[in-house]
């Protein structure tokens, strides 16, 4: 990986949290005067994602290119996931906090096909550690597996959940918190860099426990 998008992810990690409201509709249809409409074909989760950033933001950009491993590109079309084959609005997700906050409209493809059955972090293998994080903005829980050692994903991973990403040694920390229903696992990055999230929908939409 080039040497700029590593310093980059480590010094995100340096960066204020915040949250928001995410919307039931599209966040980046259209894109305010200053910044630019960018898409990635998200492969491994079956969905196409939509944003805007300023091409003169280089920190947002740097983030991009983590979060889509490289595939986030700019481009002139106004519906490029449309396009490509992708028509239904899924969700937009709110990733990294402060002045590195990206949103994301995911969309599905025409033809939607099974991703995941199961989580793919219910136990973590020997060398790695239960990480989870309450994912108040898009109202759903997240765990996975990591190395405690391992310093670029633990960075990615506190971008990712806006700071908010705890090491635990609950087994299933989700559910205990009230989120038992598996929906789905995110793949995120690429290479050294990957990581899969397990989401999980809270028991009830009113009644979810906030940490």
């Amino acid at each position: 990986m080039n040497g700029f998008f590593t310093l980059t992810l480590l010094a995100l990690s340096q960066a204020p949290v915040s949250s928001a409201t995410i919307d039931s509709t599209p966040c980046c249809s259209t894109c305010k005067e200053g910044t630019a409409k960018y898409w990635a074909n998200d492969k491994p989760n079956k969905q196409c994602a939509e944003t805007c950033v300023s091409p003169s933001d280089k920190l947002r950009l740097a983030e991009l290119w983590v979060l889509t491993g490289g595939q986030g590109k700019f481009t002139n079309e106004s519906a490029p996931c449309a396009k490509d084959g992708f028509h239904t609005y899924n969700r937009t997700d709110k990733l990294g906090a402060g002045p590195i906050t990206v949103f994301l409209d995911k969309y599905d493809p025409d033809h939607l096909a099974s991703i995941n059955s199961a989580p793919c972090c219910s136990t973590c293998k020997e060398g790695t550690a239960k990480f989870w994080a309450n994912d108040k903005p898009n109202k759903q829980c997240a765990e996975t597996c990591i190395s405690p050692t391992d310093k670029l994903k633990l960075a990615e991973y506190w971008v990712l959940t806006g700071g908010q990403g705890l090491m635990t040694k609950e087994s299933a920390p989700c559910a205990k918190a009230g989120f038992h229903k598996y929906n789905r696992t995110d793949k995120l990055g690429a290479g050294p860099l990957t990581l899969f999230l397990d989401k999980y929908d809270p028991d009830h939409y009113d009644e979810a426990v906030i940490v």
